[in-house]
């Protein structure tokens, strides 16, 4: 079995490949029959959907529905099933096989091999590989192929009727709940076939479903119970309703979501064409990076609108404190910034000496500023200044 894509629709499908080539004409005319079956047959949730078919190099694909798992790689994976869930296997699958009985349809191989488990989790019946119409199944006389420890003990008779289906969805029913590992031969195949259970292999199921298997598994066919009277019984009524319950409120929500998805979907789609459009959808205040001072109110009224500097700029200003009479006043250097307003004299702003908005001035032109503005000014001679205030002292004479 392959997992392929389709190109028409672009969904993905199971192809199941023959395992052997065409051996002559009369078998080749016996494969396509079984597949005019399944394309007769109308599809049903419970049942793996058929999509197509065809032969190539003498060999025959059938394309079906895709599922999840099958029944055997379940087990495997789960050995301590809930009998809950035992429960609505049994029922998913008592539903498919209603489905085959009443287009007058065989399945006889039913078995966890042949079960697969969906995305939704229900239970579909597939492989009609042997699937046989009952009206044709009285003259058949070529031996059954199937499985020998799922098969009921009529078919080595050559009887093929509905009750052999219901025995081998018993005994695999039995097997899902127990945790059994059939025989397919030997002592052990025919006391399974016997019409009792051993009691020391059902001491972990409810006597419910006992009972119900052991009326699947009667060695008489005529005796054994149908599907419409399983399908009658108090306790599969109930898990039928909750198996329906459950499906039709998935749907509930499913429907739900998509409304209210498209809603939403409409409500964006409006506010879109309502609302004016804006270059950014973002805050201001998650424009600015973390760490940088925000624009203060003075700045507005500078005639500089760039940003200002962080903390470690710094801005020339005359201290007040630091001038003495006679001495030489050098500039004191602020570690933050001052902004001016835009009718003040002095032309600092937050971007020194910036002559030309286009292009910020080069580091040497701005170190030559530098020197000009801190340290243009003439050194005084002290001897001259010692004399000054010699003469200016000493007395007239």
């Amino acid at each position: 079995v392959y997992k392929v894509r389709s190109r028409e629709d672009g969904r993905w499908y199971a192809v199941k490949e023959a395992h052997r080539q065409f051996r002559s004409m009369k078998d080749r005319q016996d494969k396509l029959q079984e597949v005019a079956k399944q394309e007769c047959l109308p599809p049903h949730p419970n049942c793996v959907r058929f999509i197509k078919a065809w032969e190539e190099n003498c060999r025959l694909y059938i394309q079906m529905e895709l599922c999840h798992s099958n029944m055997t790689a379940y087990a495997e994976e789960h050995h301590d099933i809930p009998e809950r869930t035992v429960w609505n296997y049994l029922v998913d699958l008592l539903q498919g096989l209603k489905h085959l009985h009443d287009h007058n349809l065989i399945h006889l191989d039913i078995k966890p091999d042949n079960i697969f488990i969906s995305n939704e989790g229900l239970c579909k019946l597939g492989d009609f590989g042997l699937v046989v119409r009952l009206d044709a199944a009285e003259n058949r006389d070529d031996p059954v192929e199937g499985d020998a420890r799922y098969m009921a003990p009529e078919l080595m008779d050559g009887d093929f009727t509905k009750a052999a289906d219901v025995f081998s969805l018993g005994i695999t029913i039995l097997e899902l709940a127990c945790d059994l590992e059939l025989p397919g031969q030997g002592q052990h195949w025919h006391s399974l076939r016997t019409g009792t259970l051993p009691g020391d292999i059902v001491t972990d199921i409810s006597p419910d479903l006992c009972d119900l298997v052991q009326r699947m598994m009667h060695p008489d066919p005529i005796q054994r119970i149908t599907v419409d009277q399983l399908l009658a019984h108090p306790r599969i009524r109930k898990v039928l309703w909750w198996r329906r319950l459950y499906a039709a409120r998935k749907r509930a929500v499913t429907w739900v979501f998509e409304l209210f998805l498209l809603l939403w979907l409409w409500i964006c789609r409006m506010a879109k064409k309502l609302l004016p459009r804006r270059s950014s959808w973002l805050p201001l205040c998650w424009l600015n990076p973390k760490g940088l001072p925000h624009r203060d109110k003075s700045f507005e009224d500078s005639f500089s609108d760039d940003d200002p500097f962080e903390d470690s700029s710094h801005s020339l200003g005359m201290s007040s404190n630091d001038s003495r009479d006679g001495a030489t006043v050098f500039p004191h250097i602020s570690s933050t910034p001052k902004p001016l307003r835009a009718n003040s004299s002095q032309r600092f702003c937050s971007t020194p000496w910036l002559d030309s908005p286009q292009r910020p001035p080069s580091r040497s032109r701005l170190s030559n500023q530098l020197k000009d503005t801190w340290f243009d000014m003439e050194p005084k001679n002290l001897f001259q200044s010692f004399e000054e205030l010699a003469t200016d002292s000493s007395p007239d004479l």
